[in-house]
């Protein structure tokens, strides 16, 4: 997905808005590996800066765990349809 700078939604709310669409489908279960920073900036042609504000946001939505030494992790349960 491309982001439009021009937006009036700054660009880690449109991040964090993808990342937890993914969560809430179910392409990613609870307990699995969240893609690293790195792999998020490549994805998505974004900054370091835009990642880690997007998955801060998702942390403290309480979606994600950072776990210090093991990586990030899904923590909530996708919505069910």
């Amino acid at each position: 997905m491309a982001f439009s700078k021009s937006a009036p939604i700054q660009l880690h709310y449109q991040l964090a808005n993808e990342l937890r669409n993914y969560i809430q489908s179910g392409t990613w279960n609870i307990g699995d590996l969240f893609p690293t920073d790195r792999e998020v900036m490549e994805k998505y042609n974004v900054s370091a800066t835009t990642v880690r504000r997007a998955i801060k946001q998702l942390v403290n939505e309480g979606w994600i765990e950072r776990r210090p030494g093991k990586g990030t992790f899904i923590k909530k349960e996708p919505i069910k349809e």
